[in-house]
């Protein structure tokens, strides 16, 4: 039932935000994703062919940072954004993430949080990019 209310929300959260200015759309999306639990592993960031729909992973009901990412853009993708799915490593860590990219902020870089990429930059390395198609992502 908790899935189906997430929907719901998720549906309602979209219509809240269409006329809101860019930077109130970002913090919207990553508070409202923020909220949901997420666990070790559901995504492989390195096989985006295989990711269900949004629709199918809100219905299953479980997230890890990758389908956080993937959630994110999705959201800013159906209101007529343009976010890019970017696959990074941390330098020093070596820690590799899926991030949203959209003009010049990136988004679950950390947790409940919006980035400006010069904060980053010097961090990190762009491993490569997502291609979206017809609703899928591939690797670029």
């Amino acid at each position: 039932m908790r899935n189906l209310e997430v929907l719901k929300e998720w549906r309602d959260l979209r219509e809240t935000i269409k006329h809101k200015t860019k930077m109130d759309k970002l913090k919207d999306v990553v508070i409202f994703w923020s909220k949901q639990g997420i666990v070790n592993y559901v995504l492989d960031y390195d096989k985006p062919e295989t990711w269900p729909t949004v629709w199918e992973l809100i219905s299953e009901g479980f997230y890890d940072q990758t389908s956080l990412s993937y959630l994110m853009a999705e959201t800013l993708f159906l209101i007529d954004e343009n976010p890019r799915l970017v696959l990074i490593k941390i330098v020093k860590t070596n820690e590799i993430l899926l991030v949203v990219s959209i003009d010049d902020y990136i988004l679950n870089y950390s947790y409940n949080d919006i980035v400006h990429k010069q904060e980053i930059n010097q961090f990190v390395k762009v491993i490569h990019e997502y291609k979206r198609e017809e609703g899928k992502y591939y690797v670029n």
